[in-house]
């Protein structure tokens, strides 16, 4: 879902998508051999948020 700010009005837009579902454990891994800091991991329930830095 996305809101739109359009002019003075705002829009909602609604879309879908196939999501791509990948192991926070294997992406955190790619993350470090390409040679970036993990800065912080949380989890929601089952959605992951992982902070990164580069070098």
């Amino acid at each position: 879902m996305l809101q739109e700010h359009a002019g003075p009005r705002w829009n909602q837009r609604v879309s879908s998508y196939r999501k791509l579902r990948l192991a926070p454990e294997w992406v955190a891994t790619a993350f470090e051999k390409a040679g970036l800091r993990m800065g912080r991991k949380t989890r929601l329930r089952r959605l992951v948020r992982l902070v990164v830095y580069g070098p």
